[in-house]
């Protein structure tokens, strides 16, 4: 066979020249070893040999010995002791460098000859690595013979002891640095805490808790803080309760020491009396003051244990036949009449706690105050109880596992219905005659309420309403200096005929004497709304166009027909509509003026909301679920909407949650202040609706809103501020 073109393949075997060719490819000396095998298998060049296999010697001299200390060198001792330790060995093939070699001595040769590349970790006796690699040298797709070459681990596995320096240098940075910060913080957590601890040594030790003081941590805003406050909160519970316990035992002191005098006065001077019957007398006294001594001392140890003795009672079935005999006879005696008991064909049974039942029973005879039948109603039905529970969790605002006994124990505080108190008190029949004598005595209607109107007056003692015919006339005639048209004239006498016929003519004197002072005080102001229709309005200077001019119509301000009280919006400089409001309270008296409420009533997103955070649904599904409303809108969340979010619609608190919140829309969430709405009245305002304190000192707000006054013919000063 010839030669072909490369000069490589003659023969089926690799040629001389082609040898002198690969060669001094791999540089003599360098780390690489390289070998070559021909197609048989059989070494026929070596880097590290000469084309006759002879030996190949390079000589080098020996480093000089470095017996200096070198941190390098120390790192590198203790990274690879320390990766000898915490490494599992390799259980590598033994590479062996043997004189004559067979390529049967080389896996990876046997592959390179059936044309595949392959690669093989060994290690000598000492640990070093090698690795060599053996590819197939080919022709025309036939393998003709394969290169190995080796190269030692040596300088990897340097740069690997150099990179795992680097990684402990890193290391030790971080554990110095996470040491540092873990002596801070911890300083910052365990002082404190270790401070509280000292605080409460001295609380344990002192037992007045005077010396209690951690205000430096109660100003701070984390847990630590938190703590703090709430072990100050906790001291001073405490301390009120070891006053009250002061207290009590000096009330109890001063209670037992009068009827102990007693007795020992009397057993003093029961040895000086002679007279039998003074001495029985005195031995009565003595045991009169002996049995005060006892139910003092049984009172002490009821009060002392009240909870527990709650806890403790039986509930079981009683027969109080007995009992009624009893006290008929006690109550005979008392007011010296004898009293006939209807004998029932069966005992009276009821169940309950006897004791308590009988002390009750018996102080209601012995004190001749009659029984009353009745309940502590929270709502109308049994099935309220579950929103009873839930709005509770929603005013202490915790959830309901977290409510513990914040929740009234039992679904009984409803209100009951005529023939179940008659059985549950068939026993006392009557206290239901004493509730129902009370139920019918309670006859009151709003309809009875009735607004006295401030008696706005002049100096020189006009009634209400000639005071505003003459403001009106003279209003007029500042308007028309020329004479008021007939037209006009006709208007302003039926204007004021109506406001006569409807008592409204102090209300429009009050609005008269707000706008007067304001515009005394340069404070911008302007009336509008339906009032725009009154020309009194206009004369008065309340409003500012003449209803004439533009034939407004007078009745959709006032009417006799809508029986509705009149409303006039003032609108006041917003920076200054303060000082209209604090000149009415001074004129008239906080105990005469109140600001109008409103309630804000739960929506669709609002009841989700408080009853998903009520029941414990994470805040997650509520938040998806409110977004599923639009807005302020009342329609509650449905099935649908569930199925939307790709909610489980079977999950069963999630459908409680669902029903709860349609139940509470329309409900009353809050009681909030009407932006403008004021109440003025002649007498008391406590005396015709309900008041409590407004948020801002020494202002009132009435517990009804707009509407309701409105209801009940309540007038109102509406005061806007505008810009």
């Amino acid at each position: 066979m010839a030669e072909n073109q490369y000069g490589l393949i003659q023969n089926n075997q690799i040629s001389s020249p082609a040898l002198q060719s690969l060669i001094p490819k791999v540089e003599y000396g360098s780390n690489i070893r390289a070998r070559l095998f021909n197609m048989y298998g059989n070494l026929i060049a070596d880097t590290k040999a000469s084309m006759k296999y002879s030996p190949f010697v390079k000589v080098s001299p020996l480093p000089a010995v470095d017996n200096s200390f070198s941190i390098k060198n120390s790192l590198t001792k203790f990274v690879s002791l320390f990766s000898n330790l915490i490494s599992k060995p390799l259980n590598l093939p033994i590479y062996r460098d043997n004189t004559i070699f067979s390529f049967e001595d080389f896996p990876e040769v046997i592959m390179a000859l059936k044309g595949r590349t392959k690669k093989i970790l060994r290690q000598d006796s000492k640990g070093k690595l090698y690795l060599s690699v053996a590819i197939p040298i080919k022709n025309i797709r036939m393998v003709r013979g394969a290169v190995l070459l080796s190269v030692s681990g040596e300088k990897i596995e340097q740069e690997l002891v150099d990179l795992e320096i680097e990684l402990f240098k890193a290391f030790g940075l971080i554990l110095l640095a996470t040491v540092a910060l873990a002596i801070y913080f911890g300083r910052s957590i365990t002082n404190p805490i270790v401070r509280l601890s000292n605080e409460a040594d001295k609380i344990a030790e002192d037992k007045t808790l005077k010396t209690f003081n951690l205000n430096k941590f109660r100003n701070r805003k984390d847990e630590i803080g938190n703590l703090a406050r709430s072990f100050f909160k906790m001291t001073n519970e405490l301390q009120k309760r070891i006053d009250h316990i002061a207290e009590f035992a000096a009330d109890v002191a001063h209670e037992l020491k009068n009827p102990i005098t007693s007795v020992r006065s009397a057993s003093e001077t029961i040895t000086k009396v002679k007279s039998l019957s003074e001495q029985k007398k005195l031995i009565k006294v003595i045991q009169n003051d002996v049995e005060r001594i006892d139910r003092l001392i049984n009172d002490i140890s009821a009060a002392s244990r009240l909870d527990a003795e709650l806890s403790r009672i039986k509930i079981k079935e009683i027969n109080v036949s007995n009992l009624l005999e009893t006290l008929v006879d006690i109550r005979s005696s008392t007011i010296n009449s004898k009293i006939n008991l209807l004998k029932h064909a069966e005992d009276i049974h009821i169940l309950g706690d006897e004791n308590k039942i009988a002390q009750l029973a018996e102080l209601s005879s012995l004190s001749n105050v009659p029984l009353v039948a009745s309940n502590d109603v929270y709502y109308h039905i049994p099935e309220r109880r579950v929103t009873q529970d839930i709005l509770t969790c929603i005013r202490e605002k915790c959830t309901i596992e977290q409510a513990g006994f914040k929740l009234k124990a039992n679904a009984e505080r409803y209100l009951k219905p005529p023939n179940e108190m008659i059985r549950l008190f068939s026993a006392y029949p009557e206290a239901i005659v004493h509730t129902t004598e009370i139920a019918n005595r309670c006859c009151f209607s709003l309809d009875e309420l009735e607004h006295c109107y401030p008696k706005e007056s002049s100096k020189n003692g006009l009634p209400a309403f000639e005071r505003l015919v003459q403001l009106s006339n003279e209003g007029a005639q500042k308007q028309y200096p020329d004479g008021v048209p007939t037209k006009i004239c006709a208007q302003l006498n039926h204007e004021l005929q109506l406001i006569k016929q409807l008592n409204y003519a102090p209300y429009f004197l009050t609005v008269y004497e707000i706008v007067r002072f304001a515009k005394s005080q340069n404070i911008l102001c302007q009336g509008r709304g339906s009032a725009a229709n009154s020309s009194v309005c206009y004369f008065l200077g309340i409003t500012a166009v003449d209803p004439s001019q533009i034939e407004l119509l007078f009745e959709r301000f006032i009417s006799s027909a809508r029986n509705e009280p009149p409303d006039i919006d003032i609108d006041f400089e917003h920076d200054r509509r303060e000082e209209i409001i604090q000149h009415i309270y001074a004129k008239y008296g906080r105990d005469r003026v109140g600001m109008t409420a409103t309630f804000v009533c739960y929506r669709a997103r609002s009841a989700i909301r408080d009853i998903g955070k009520a029941l414990g649904i994470s805040s997650d599904i509520i938040n998806t679920l409110s977004k599923t409303i639009w807005g302020s809108s009342k329609r509650p969340v449905n099935t649908d909407d569930v199925l939307e979010t790709n909610l489980n619609p079977l999950d069963k608190k999630l459908q409680l949650a669902l029903k709860l919140a349609e139940e509470l829309i329309g409900f009353p969430r809050h009681l909030s202040q009407h932006v403008g709405g004021l109440v003025i009245t002649q007498d008391k305002l406590s005396e015709i609706v309900p008041i409590g304190n407004a948020a801002m000192k020494n202002r009132t707000v009435i517990e009804w809103d707009k509407d309701d006054l409105d209801a009940l013919n309540i007038l109102k000063v509406d005061m806007f501020p505008f810009l």
